[in-house]
């Protein structure tokens, strides 16, 4: 598909310089010609291509152990880390994340660091995983006091 697009892009260009007309800046043109080139090949493309099963109403669903394992790893951070992460996943930059938590830039950068490397290890480590499913099991069976 790219020498296709290649090919086609260059094409335009030479029947653009044959018809007499001026470019005056080619590099520009010639990526203007091409992103335009591929968006019109992937539309045309989408439009025939078959749907997936799961394309359908009633397809399968994401398995429920799935969310489980993502509740679960969640609870390795720390409600504050929880929170950081989550505006962030909002995409809030640093700087508003600060001020609607009313800490400074660097701690929000250090509780996102801190909260992705609990993820990472927890998400690498099955033992630790389990460990956190049965604690977060517990906690919601526990009678409160």
């Amino acid at each position: 598909m790219a020498e296709d697009l290649a090919q086609e892009t260059f094409c335009e260009l030479y029947k653009s310089l044959r018809s007499g007309k001026t470019i005056d800046y080619p590099k520009a043109w010639t990526l203007c010609v091409l992103k335009r080139e591929m968006n019109r090949r992937l539309k045309d493309r989408s439009l025939y291509d078959p749907l997936d099963e799961m394309d359908f109403a009633g397809g399968p669903t994401p398995e429920i152990s799935v969310v489980d394992d993502l509740q679960s790893l969640l609870h390795v951070l720390t409600r504050r880390e929880g929170e950081v992460l989550l505006l962030r996943l909002e995409s809030l930059k640093y700087r508003e994340i600060a001020d609607q938590l009313g800490i400074s830039i660097n701690s929000v950068n250090t509780l996102l660091s801190r909260a992705l490397k609990k993820l990472q290890l927890a998400a690498a480590s099955p033992n630790l995983r389990k460990m956190i499913k049965e604690k977060s099991h517990a906690s919601e069976v526990a009678p409160t006091p």
